[in-house]
């Protein structure tokens, strides 16, 4: 906690198999969600670690 200032962000990295990266920089993992969702099209599958700021995506993949 004492290395902690309250300033860290989180960058997010769309990315297309063998293709474009998009990335991006938010207050956290969850406040990216909606820009991921309008990004991708439906029916896309989706991999991310198991942060359980993903677990939003899963309604998107289908």
């Amino acid at each position: 906690m004492e290395n902690q200032n309250g300033k860290r962000k989180a960058v997010v990295i769309i990315r297309e198999r063998n293709g474009n990266s998009l990335p991006a920089v938010f207050g956290t993992e969850g406040a990216a969600l909606n820009w991921i969702k309008s990004r991708i099209a439906e029916g896309t599958v989706i991999n991310a670690d198991e942060a359980a700021a993903w677990n939003g995506l899963h309604s998107a993949s289908k």
